[in-house]
């Protein structure tokens, strides 16, 4: 049975709540000093304020909002550092990953199934389809790792602006060379090549951000 890997993923709802409130800050519907309720939170999402005050606390752990006594959240301003600091953790913990899966023996035919489909299929995808697809790409190399810490931790920044900028073609393009060139480097067992492929990936997905935020 052909099942997709997202499937084995599950969030509460705290997590559901702050993955949607963090995409809507990194894409700017959310601007900075905005002020964020928690009764009006759970109002549009129909959910109680329970989970909306522990998605807040989640991203006030993330740097992202200002938690203000019984008012609900600020939305902080996030600079260039930001996203620099972000990258440099990814690129520390993803490289490690990488490195691991390939020593565990990754079977790379799911990421040759999954990068060859979604190249045939390009002209006529979705942005929600490269995420789906880039998630898959990525979540597949980490849990090979078979290190569940690891794991936790990379899922956690999954929610991150890499995975919420805009799928504009050009980056989409990029991306898939570059994960072309990982899935080489993983056929060939080369652990040096693939985390050169990993920085260059990441590296290049900060330059995008970097140049899209509107802040």
């Amino acid at each position: 049975m052909d099942i997709e890997l997202e499937e084995f993923y599950t969030f509460p709802t705290r997590v559901k709540i702050a993955s949607i409130l963090r995409k809507a800050i990194f894409s700017g519907d959310i601007k900075a000093g905005e002020e964020l309720s928690l009764t009006d939170i759970s109002n549009k999402l129909n959910v109680s304020r329970t989970p909306v005050r522990e998605a807040f606390q989640i991203l006030e752990s993330e740097n992202l909002l200002e938690l203000r006594m019984n008012k609900g959240a600020i939305v902080k301003c996030i600079d260039d550092n930001f996203f620099k600091d972000y990258y440099e953790v990814r690129i520390l913990l993803e490289t490690k990953a990488i490195e691991k899966a390939i020593n565990n023996g990754i079977d790379v035919s799911y990421l040759e199934k999954i990068h060859n489909e979604f190249e045939k299929n390009i002209e006529s995808s979705t942005e929600e389809d490269y995420k789906k697809y880039n998630q898959n790409f990525h979540f597949y190399i980490w849990k090979n790792a078979n290190n569940e810490k690891l794991f936790s931790i990379l899922l956690s920044l999954s929610n991150g602006p890499s995975f919420q900028i805009i799928g504009k073609r050009n980056y989409i393009d990029d991306s898939l060379e570059e994960h072309k060139e990982i899935i080489e480097a993983i056929k060939e067992k080369n652990v040096k090549r693939a985390v050169s492929c990993v920085e260059t990936h990441l590296n290049t997905s900060l330059k995008n951000i970097l140049a899209l935020k509107k802040w």
